[in-house]
């Protein structure tokens, strides 16, 4: 049953562990939109870590996390490029807050079980622009770049029923010398995934044998 809890903000940057990009480091060409990146993707990936938004994620690790079933996953902070703006300064909802969203879903299920899946539907709902980073901003030139921060909580995972997991994820705005609770929403949205039969065999296929490092809960 899904719980729909939202995802809180960050808390304590003490307080969480950052998550190993293993696609990038293990898988030649690898091309993600969202987390590939420059230098450190095998092969050079030339689509995802020129052009994408190169996200990086932290888990928490608190003491309300150790007695959740799954952890929270945030991204770092980042601006959105100029390049995937729409109106004039503002950042493009689909291009650019489609990809946050499902990749931080993705990260969170698979931080939390070490499982692949792929992305059978999403929902987005959408509260406030955001400012991209270089652009000529149509309310207000002067305006500095919007940063922000994506959270996600998985609130399913049925590895052998229905093979389905679910995915809450909210993006704030990021606003120094606030409390990140007071951070404004910027859209939320629901990811839900299908997870392929074959468990860690899958991903032994894709990643080799760093697989077996991995603990059997989370990274």
């Amino acid at each position: 049953t899904l719980r729909r809890l939202t995802p809180p903000p960050p808390s304590d940057p003490g307080l969480v562990v950052e998550i190993a990009n293993l696609f990038a480091e293990k898988v030649p060409g690898f091309h993600c939109f969202g987390c590939a990146r420059p230098g450190r993707s095998s092969g050079q990936a030339e689509c995802g870590a020129r052009t994408g938004l190169q996200m990086e994620f932290v888990a928490e690790t608190s003491a309300a996390a150790e007695n959740e079933q799954f952890r929270i996953v945030h991204s770092k902070s980042f601006h959105i490029p100029s390049w995937l703006q729409s109106f004039p300064g503002i950042a493009h909802g689909g291009g650019a807050f489609g990809t946050i969203v499902d990749d931080t879903a993705f990260w969170c299920l698979f931080y939390n079980t070490g499982s692949l899946a792929v992305t059978t539907s999403m929902t987005i709902n959408f509260k406030r622009p955001v400012r991209v980073d270089g652009g000529a901003a149509l309310a207000s030139p002067s305006s500095s770049p919007s940063l922000v921060v994506a959270s996600a909580r998985l609130d399913t995972f049925d590895r052998k029923k229905t093979r389905k997991a679910i995915a809450e994820v909210v993006v704030r705005e990021a606003q120094e010398g606030k409390n990140p609770k007071e951070w404004p929403v910027v859209c939320t949205g629901t990811v839900s995934f299908f997870v392929p039969p074959g468990g860690n065999s899958s991903l032994k296929r894709i990643l080799g044998r760093v697989v077996d490092r991995l603990p059997k809960a989370r990274m």
